[in-house]
């Protein structure tokens, strides 16, 4: 149940940031172009799928009535929102909210609290547009690992071995 207790545990667990939301490094490589065909299989196998809204209350049913039924000038306008996601070009309060998430507290055996973060739907198509980007490459040296945005269980294993495999310059 969300009480006092709850919210103190959740704060203890995730504090307010002091520290502005930082960029991409110097060396992050942009995204050109987004694949019409790509995003229009995200939408439908991977956006709209029934998951919870973010802040802003948009869903994947929300995301893919509008690219199904927009004109074709909105569906670049869309494509281009989403590269602009990939590429980080946002600053500022959009930024901010675009990171936004819904927090929601789940019960854990031990009386504890599991934090369960709920992003924007905009970040999580773009996500999965970025992940289909490197999946073949990923999985050289990730051939069993679950990656976070395209498979359940969560990115800090993936994560972990791509820092691991950047910071040696490959040499494993």
């Amino acid at each position: 149940p969300l009480t006092d207790e709850t919210i103190n545990k959740l704060r203890d667990l995730h504090p307010i940031s002091t520290e502005p939301i930082g960029g991409l490094p110097d060396s992050a490589v942009g995204v050109a172009d987004i694949d019409p065909a790509r995003l229009d299989s995200i939408l439908r196998k991977r956006i709209h799928n029934g998951s919870a809204p973010g802040v802003s209350g948009t869903t994947g049913s929300h995301l893919l009535t509008v690219w199904e039924n927009g004109s074709p000038a909105g569906r670049v306008g869309f494509q281009l929102l989403i590269r602009d996601i990939c590429n980080g070009v946002f600053d500022g309060d959009l930024k901010e909210r675009l990171l936004a998430s819904v927090l929601v507290p789940l019960s854990k055996k031990d009386d504890g609290v599991r934090p369960v973060a709920v992003a924007e739907v905009f970040v999580r198509c773009a996500a999965n547009y970025m992940m289909w980007l490197i999946y073949e490459d990923v999985q050289d040296f990730l051939p069993r690992t679950k990656l976070g945005v395209k498979f359940p269980v969560g990115a800090k294993p993936a994560c972990a071995v791509l820092r691991s495999e950047r910071d040696s310059d490959g040499k494993h």
